[in-house]
């Protein structure tokens, strides 16, 4: 996308520092700050595009390096031609590892350009590749020195744990990595409750670590290459600073600037509550309706893990609040919260935001405890708006925050329509959507629920024939509790 015309001038930059004299001063001000800004809205939203330009680019330096670095006499035996695979699985898959840590470094342009569910996904997609890579490495590289030592199989692979330099730290990484990929299958993910999950990813780094001075010390292309090794050590170091400072010292120092306390917990339903936190200046956050942070509260049990839930309130300047579902023993742990427990929070995250919308119609869909983030973001939408809500449970109980949304309807600009039953009886077909909400043609609509929801919903929308720029979502189970 071309910014001609939208990025400032430098003589425009100088003329803002210049004393202000008169009107015209004040208004020649005014312009620059909105060109400023749209060049800026521009660049913002290309973050993604700008993400997947630099890490081919990086991915194709890391490969010219080898290239560079190979001579014939390295293809001309297979024992050459097998050793010369292995290099590559190796840079190849670690450059995807690091790539995919970035991906979730929580990097706050290119997650607000592409969405953390988004990236969630994508990290999700490189974990395959990445294990048959590293898999693929070993293999190749014990089979390419088998054939040179004229070995066994069995018998070179103890010949390279035994006699070569940080080897065996190299195997416990490849299959560390291994565990973590078999762990992240879909199939296996389902099976495992959220906390064990999460304590295999967090050995994640310590498990690429481990095969960090392997790389270094005994990989060819990085003994005989000071600027391939300089260009290894950057991408490492990168990986590290952007982890640590946008999910650590980031986080940890904003949370203890806005002193991030419980304030108390309410119950709201069957298995679902409601987290009041409470903190000084909360408006600096820049937090929205409809965002969610990383939540890690600092309780007995729970300290060391970090959860996703969705705000389903509209921030103030003193107060957060959070709405979770019993689905694990963390939700439910939260339960016991006691008031004054410090809260350390990573964000806030997401994209589904009133400002995404791109008229003054919209419909919200919400089907469970998928309400959260659209009850927060529902006061956001200014009283010219046209906002219909359809809220989608099985039961009755099942129901929250109704007096909240009934007093927000009775603006007069909202309106909220309750569908208590099961999918048989409210199928969100097209014809269903038509009979609701006959305008809904014209309408910007933002949806959070199950994926089955979101599925039926999107199929739906797109036999309307609705543009793909008026349908909003974020996945559902990357966010909600």
């Amino acid at each position: 996308m071309s910014v001609t015309g939208f990025f400032p001038p430098p003589d425009e930059f100088f003329a803002m520092i210049e004393p202000i004299e008169s009107l015209e001063d004040i208004q020649r001000r005014r312009i620059f700050l909105r060109r400023w800004r749209s060049w800026a809205h521009v660049h913002f939203e290309m973050g993604g595009e700008v993400a997947l330009f630099l890490s081919s680019a990086g991915l194709g330096v890391t490969i010219a390096f080898l290239f560079h670095e190979t001579t014939y006499s390295d293809i001309q035996s297979l024992s050459g031609i097998v050793t010369t695979l292995s290099r590559v699985c190796a840079l190849v898959g670690t450059y995807l590892i690091l790539m995919g840590f970035l991906i979730i470094a929580r990097i706050p342009w290119l997650e607000h350009s592409v969405g953390f569910d988004k990236l969630v996904a994508l990290h999700r997609k490189l974990g395959p590749p990445t294990v048959v890579l590293i898999l693929l490495h070993v293999l190749l590289v014990i089979l390419g020195y088998s054939i040179v030592d004229s070995r066994s199989y069995i018998s070179e692979f103890w010949n390279l744990i035994t006699n070569y330099d940080w080897m065996l730290p190299a195997l416990i990484a490849a299959i560390g990595i291994v565990v973590i990929g078999f762990s992240s299958a879909a199939q296996v993910r389902r099976r495992l409750r959220y906390e064990v999950w999460w304590t295999f990813h967090l050995y994640s780094y310590f498990v690429v670590a481990l095969a960090f001075m392997h790389q270094i010390l005994t990989g060819s292309l990085f003994i005989f290459q000071p600027l391939a090794k300089a260009w290894w050590i950057a991408l490492y170091a990168n990986t590290f600073v952007a982890m640590v400072l946008w999910r650590f010292i980031l986080p940890v120092s904003r949370s203890f600037r806005h002193r991030l306390v419980i304030d108390r917990v309410e119950i709201e339903g069957p298995q679902v509550i409601s987290v009041y936190i409470k903190g000084r200046s909360l408006k600096k956050l820049r937090a929205r309706g409809g965002n969610f942070f990383e939540w890690r509260f600092l309780a007995h049990r729970i300290w060391s893990q970090a959860h996703p839930y969705s705000l389903s309130a509209s921030p103030t300047d003193n107060f957060l609040r959070i709405t979770v579902k019993n689905l694990g023993d963390h939700s439910l742990a939260l339960a016991s919260l006691v008031p004054g427990t410090r809260v350390v929070a990573e964000g806030p995250y997401g994209t589904l935001v009133a400002h995404r919308a791109t008229g003054k119609k919209i419909l919200l869909i919400a089907g469970g405890v998928g309400i959260t983030p659209l009850r927060a973001m529902i006061e956001d939408f200014s009283s010219e708006s046209q906002v219909d809500l359809i809220y989608r449970v099985e039961r009755s109980e099942e129901l929250v925050f109704v007096s909240e949304l009934d007093a927000i309807a009775e603006g007069g600009h909202i309106h909220v329509h309750y569908l208590v039953g099961s999918p048989e009886e409210f199928p969100m077909s097209p014809e269903d959507l038509e009979r609701l909400i006959p305008h809904i043609g014209e309408c910007d609509i933002f949806v959070c629920g199950p994926p089955e929801l979101e599925r039926v919903v999107h199929d739906s929308v797109t036999a309307l024939g609705i543009s793909r720029a008026k349908y909003h979502h974020e996945a559902f189970a990357f966010h909600a509790g």
